[in-house]
């Protein structure tokens, strides 16, 4: 004959005969499931939505830790799509040289002392300058209009990794 053990439900109070082989069971007066805990000679029972949390929340940080590992990729996969954009900035660049050479026409009509040579040379210089700084902003808006959704896309990348991270090292 099996021996018992008399517990009280822990959901609704209602007195439980548990024998010694069951280790799982559904309180015959509210429904709610219970696992028999035993140790150290003590029996007692846990609602079986505990153990269910414990492994959820055991799936949930692993399942953080895999989500990070891949979200990284998708940064790096992201980053090698981006477009080349090392080259732009050459129209400024031009426009900036132009200026400088200008200037060194006016430095030679100081020399010279052709006043001409001098008036003309800053204001091609002036305009050269302005021609490159705008050619700058220009090319810079239009690089930046070319990365937005790229730079966006890691932006939310990086932000899912950190909620992730906040999982992981919740213990």
């Amino acid at each position: 004959m099996p021996e018992f053990v008399t517990l009280s439900c822990p959901s609704c109070g209602a007195k439980l005969q548990i024998g010694s082989h069951v280790d799982r069971f559904a309180c015959s007066h509210c429904g709610n499931e219970h696992v028999v805990q035993r140790d150290g000679g003590i029996v007692s029972l846990a609602p079986v939505i505990e153990q269910i949390k414990q492994v959820q929340s055991g799936v949930d940080k692993t399942a953080s830790e895999l989500a990070i590992a891949r979200l990284k990729e998708e940064i790096q996969e992201i980053r090698r799509s981006m477009p080349d954009t090392s080259n732009e900035g050459c129209l400024a660049k031009v426009g900036m040289g132009l200026s400088g050479i200008a200037m060194f026409a006016c430095i030679g009509g100081i020399m010279t002392g052709d006043g001409s040579t001098i008036a003309m040379a800053v204001v091609v210089s002036l305009i050269m300058f302005a021609v490159g700084v705008w050619l700058g902003l220009k090319e810079d808006q239009n690089k930046n209009a070319r990365l937005k959704p790229y730079r966006e896309a890691i932006a939310e990348k990086e932000n899912e990794i950190e909620r992730h991270k906040k999982l992981v090292n919740l213990d």
